[in-house]
């Protein structure tokens, strides 16, 4: 189900969802937030609609706000879904959206296609050369690179016409400097192919034209290179670029300030034959007591075949192995023609010892287990608590391509926490909570000098007072009282083919996992295998023998086997009873994707079934949805030259995987999604609208023995989903406007509480349905004047309706309501050298004594001091004004003064950051 909330709001933070963005557009997700207790961290989870894996990326504190960047690249048409996770100083940690589940229940972005960016803001650069009535197609320049320098026996004009649909491969011409090579050209398998042999020193220019299978004109491709005379020696071939740059910020939150310098930068190096790049940045905050905040790279890419990364690389082998997730260490990518290997080596997680200057964040007290000895000293136990553990992984991708039409390939991954590289004793000063047993046995650990108020002591302290007693202190080597070391193992396969000239796509894609989560003490011997689930020791695990079962000792390098893997039986054994067909697909840490996409005419057809086992998981991808059946069909349908898009579909979601789940939860999906972009210059309009339904299948009351009720778990509901959107381009005089108008509504049904056929089992009169309705109206005007200045005015509301019951009752429906409006400026002097931005926003939650209002401010400039040497300047501040401290006789800001106008009006955070990037 997607989650399509536009505005969050709760006791600790305020979240606008950015409604509709364009593919190919950055996105920026930001969170405000109201606790006082401050934040240290934040992390951005994103995927596109579908997919089952997460990407992350690390969010910042920027203006008084939490902010986090979805990169233009992974901005796709079919929307995309996001989690933000916020960690406390602390402890804890806050989630958007505000549920248990946040990543089975991510909020939801509508993306519109690039057919709509391109009409609306790209179009009018567009030179025609026939008539306005242009087709987009998704055509890939392969060779020679937009703006690149080759030697003349290196040209290849290259493009690829996988991602186009209905291209006329006859009616074409391939332009150079206005001179036609068509006929000297090669479309084959869809790539287009010319090698030019006479084009002389100097710039050249490419131009592509084609046509639908229906005669209709397709955005011209166009693009330049540069051919220069062969190099005589490697200085002469070596080119390179790149930039630094350093920052400086000082923000406070809550009274609690954030400082924090960074240098970052990136060189890329260019011979013939190879490409390098490095990159890096370096923060101040970087820690031993947390996970790295600082990030290199080095990639070389050698032809096109080889690519070996080294330092914090992002592998992509597949979603259900690795996809996208920092790993510290190198990826090697050798990738022909007709084989792809790929091969992961390195760290995860790195170790974390303990929590510096937190009070039991590295030792913990264990007062019952305190030990006596026959001559009466004691032995105190402590425990390591607040680690982590360096958690290592290889993983390895092998696949294989034949004449384009199977391809299919092999992958596995193994992580492993390395709990032996822990140590046992951590720093003298950190401190633990004294928990006294007796009074007076304790009475020389309770009155002393080194003992605080809070019964809090140092560890060297503490040990130099029980050494001086005659007592002794236990750290056991292992089995702390913290987490627990695991281990994980994946491997599966997949399998495509292509039909019909590529207008049929078939994929399968089968995995299958086991997890250990405990192997602190190894595998198991074979003796202990056999009375670990029964006490009798007669070679049998229950009834299944185990004559010809292999030592789980000859494997530990592979896995560990012990009663914490999952899982401990690869099937359901009650399945396996009743079928063991269903058995067998169900297992339940397998996951199985299957799926078939055609495409034909005006339509796209995608049949897609997923099914992830309650148990499989994987550390590569900790944040995938297991448990979980769903089967979808959709079709997207195009007229009027692809400016009217219908996209049809309809999805059934479950988590019955086995016979042990009495009353699976069913999501059933109805989905209409449709876009209008007549032209350039012409509004734009998408509506889109789910039902969606859920049912788990209990159709009773839970009663006692004695009929009285006692609670009511069924759920039959229904939700409605819509979302209109309008995008309209235009000009007062000689301003150019677009004005951009967004209306989401999400409202609930209980149909338990309203459908006749529940009339003989009806609510309670004390039933509160838990779903809150939501309605978000946001409009924003972009305006470009004639001299340099922009301007963006945006308006928000967001109202959110939670059910309640008083003591009569009475269902209410309480409205939480948001309501921001801001502004934001940029200007430009000295021919745009010197660029100045400000900006300013309201937000309030009404106007009665509870409420609260916020205003921002920011203020910015960027200064070219000289070619390509930029310095940039931000400041921003955030007040709160909070009604009710005026008359509540409470000294709210600690000043020795009560209800006086500092309690009324608050700097909630403010901040000032410098930087200065060179590039070259």
């Amino acid at each position: 189900m997607n989650n399509a909330i536009h505005g969050q709001s709760t006791n600790q933070y305020y979240h606008k969802n950015p409604s509709i963005v364009n593919s190919g557009e950055d996105i920026n997700i930001s969170v405000t937030l109201f606790i006082t207790d401050p934040v240290v961290s934040g992390m951005l989870f994103f995927r596109s609609k579908g997919q089952m894996s997460y990407q992350e990326i690390s969010m910042q504190y920027v203006n008084g706000n939490w902010e986090g960047v979805i990169p233009s690249r992974n901005v796709d048409s079919d929307g995309i879904e996001y989690v933000v996770i916020l960690h406390k100083k602390l402890w804890g940690r806050i989630s958007v959206p505000n549920n248990e589940n946040p990543f089975k229940n991510p909020l939801f972005i509508n993306v519109l296609s690039k057919k709509s960016e391109r009409q609306i803001i790209d179009a009018p650069k567009i030179n025609k050369i026939q008539s306005d009535n242009y087709v987009d197609a998704d055509i890939l320049i392969l060779s020679p690179e937009s703006g690149s320098i080759n030697r003349p026996d290196e040209v290849v004009i290259a493009v690829s016409l996988f991602n186009t649909e209905a291209v006329d491969t006859i009616s074409y011409r391939v332009l150079i400097d206005g001179k036609d090579y068509t006929k000297r050209s090669i479309l084959d398998d869809g790539i287009l192919t010319l090698t030019p042999t006479e084009l002389s020193i100097g710039p050249h220019f490419v131009r592509l034209l084609f046509k639908t299978s229906y005669g209709l004109d397709i955005t011209p491709v166009e693009w330049s290179f540069n051919i220069t005379k062969a190099m005589i020696n490697v200085s002469q071939s070596f080119r390179y670029k790149g930039n630094i740059g350093a920052n400086n910020s000082n923000t406070s939150a809550s009274g609690v300030g954030i400082e924090e310098q960074s240098h970052n930068g990136k060189i890329d190096g260019e011979l013939s034959w190879i490409k390098a790049r490095y990159s890096y940045r370096n923060s101040s905050r970087e820690s031993s007591f947390i996970q790295p905040l600082n990030r290199e790279t080095l990639t070389l890419q050698v032809t096109d075949y080889l690519k070996l990364e080294y330092g914090d690389v992002y592998p992509s082998l597949s979603p259900f192995l690795l996809d996208g997730k920092r790993v510290r260490g190198r990826h090697i990518h050798i990738d022909l023609p007709w084989l792809d290997f790929q091969y992961v080596n390195g760290n995860l997680n790195e170790q974390v010892n303990y929590k510096s200057g937190k009070v039991d964040g590295g030792y913990i007290f264990l007062a019952n287990n305190t030990e006596i000895n026959p001559d009466g000293s004691r032995i105190f136990n402590l425990n390591r608590t607040g680690y982590t553990f360096p958690q290592s992984i290889s993983a390895a991708r092998l696949s294989f391509t034949v004449f384009s039409l199977f391809s299919g390939g092999l992958h596995f991954l193994k992580a492993r926490d390395n709990f032996d590289e822990m140590p046992m004793s951590i720093s003298d000063q950190e401190m633990f909570t004294f928990t006294a047993i007796d009074s007076t046995l304790d009475s020389a650990y309770i009155f002393n000098e080194l003992i605080n108020d809070n019964s809090e002591y140092k560890y060297g302290d503490f040990k130099q007072l029980s050494l001086s007693n005659g007592d002794s202190i236990m750290i056991p080597e292992n089995n702390w009282v913290g987490v627990k070391p695991r281990e994980n193992f994946v491997a599966g396969f997949n399998f495509e083919t292509a039909l019909d000239n590529r207008n049929i796509i078939f994929q399968l894609a089968w995995n299958y996992s086991l997890t250990n989560n405990n192997i602190w003490n190894g595998p198991l011997t074979l003796d202990e295998l056999d009375t670990k689930l029964d006490s009798l020791k007669d070679g049998k695990i229950l009834d299944v023998s185990l004559d010809g079962v292999p030592d789980p000792d000859d494997y530990k390098n592979l896995f560990t086997i012990n009663e914490f893997m999952t899982p401990f039986s690869p099937v359901d054994p009650v399945t396996m009873q009743k079928n063991p067909f269903r058995a067998i697909i169900n297992m339940p840490s397998s996951a199985l994707h299957v799926r078939l996409k055609g495409s034909y005419t005006l339509n796209n057809l995608l049949v897609e079934y997923k099914q992830v086992g309650p148990e499989f998981y994987t550390f590569g991808n900790p944040y995938m949805t297991n448990n979980i059946r769903e089967f979808t069909i959709k079709d997207r349908l195009a007229l009027l030259g692809r400016r009217l898009m219908f996209v049809v579909g309809y999805s059934k979601k479950d988590n019955k995987l086995g016979e042990t789940v009495l009353n699976p939860l069913k999501t059933n999906t109805l989905m209409l999604n449709t876009t209008l972009v007549p032209g350039p210059g012409a509004p734009s309009i998408v509506f889109n609208m789910q039902i969606i339904g859920k049912n788990n299948g209990v159709d009773s009351v839970e009663v006692d023995s004695l009929g009285q009720f006692l609670k009511d778990n069924r759920e039959d509901s229904r939700a409605l989903n819509t979302l209109v959107s309008i995008n309209m381009p235009g000009s007062l005089g000689p301003i150019s406007n677009t004005i951009a108008v967004n209306y989401n509504s999400i409202t609930y049904k209980d149909i338990i509480a309203t459908d006749e056929k529940y009339l003989d089992s009806p609510r309670q009169d004390d039933f509160l349905f838990q779903k809150s309705d939501t309605r978000t109206f946001s409009a924003n005007i972009s305006s470009r004047f004639p001299f340099p200045l922009r301007t963006v005015l945006n308006f928000n509301k967001t109202q959110i309706f939670m059910p309640m019951i008083d003591q009569n009752f009475i269902v209410t429906k309480n409205e939480i309501a948001w309501t921001s409006v801001g502004i934001n400026c940029t200007y430009s002097l000295k021919n745009n050298s010197i660029r100045i931005s400000s900006g300013a926003d309201y937000m309030t939650n009404g106007t009665d004594e509870s409420s609260v209002q916020i205003v921002g401010l920011k203020l910015g400039v960027d200064w070219d001091i000289i070619n390509n040497l930029v310095f940039s300047a931000k400041s921003n501040m955030r007040l709160n004004r909070i009604k009710a401290n005026e008359d509540d006789g409470i000294d709210n800001d600690n000043d020795g003064k009560t209800d006086n106008r500092g309690e009324i009006w608050s700097t909630s955070n403010s901040g000032l950051i410098f930087s200065m990037n060179y590039r070259f």
